[in-house]
């Protein structure tokens, strides 16, 4: 399998030419197929495996530019965040699609000019909640990913995610990845996704 039978546009088959991927891991020829197709998702995909370009090549196709948030991230760590974001970049770029990163410790007003300029934001839970909760940004995105979502709950981040969806539009397309699926991330599942495909990935080879 090629990634050329995604029909990508050409600015996303042009990303991933200038960074050097040959052909889909097995996750992401299991899950891009699925995100294409609009389906909310649940997948359990270990770290390694090409996760992030699993969710961000498929979302940032159907992304329309322009201005204003279309995709929101959240991870569980700076780390996380920051990793994620600069792949992010690197797919978005050539369609001139902007990405920022939001996260504690920096000052609220560069972030808020940030976001105001940027069309996909990988942040951690609880300076977003901030943002959100003091009116600072309003955000409307068409798709919400939560990265390493066990990680996020065994942080204690439930209510800060859950705090976050009030402010998150109805009609959104929602997708979780997690290293491992215990009953919390489900029940997070059931709460915040719309009759969603279920995929395990755990078994497949790391890339």
């Amino acid at each position: 399998m090629t990634f050329k039978e995604f029909n990508f546009k050409d600015t996303l088959n042009q990303a991933i030419d200038d960074i050097g991927f040959k052909e889909p891991s097995p996750v992401q020829a299991d899950v891009i197929p699925h995100i294409l197709a609009g389906k909310d998702l649940i997948a359990q995909v270990h770290i390694g495996t090409g996760k992030t370009a699993a969710f961000g090549l498929p979302v940032i196709q159907q992304m329309v530019g322009g201005k204003g948030i279309e995709a929101l991230i959240l991870a569980p760590t700076i780390e996380l965040a920051v990793q994620v974001s600069d792949e992010l970049f690197h797919f978005g770029e050539p369609a001139g699609l902007t990405t920022t990163t939001v996260y504690g410790g920096t000052p609220y007003d560069e972030q808020v000019e940030r976001i105001n300029q940027a069309n996909i934001i990988v942040a951690t839970p609880g300076r977003l909640q901030d943002l959100l909760q003091s009116k600072q940004i309003t955000i409307n995105p068409a798709f919400v990913i939560l990265d390493d979502a066990d990680q996020m709950l065994e942080m204690g981040l439930e209510e800060q995610i859950k705090n976050i969806f009030k402010f998150l539009p109805a009609e959104r397309q929602t997708l979780i990845f997690s290293a491992t699926m215990p009953e919390e991330v489900k029940t997070l599942g059931e709460e915040v996704l719309n009759n969603p495909v279920s995929v395990d990935c755990s078994q497949r080879e790391n890339i």
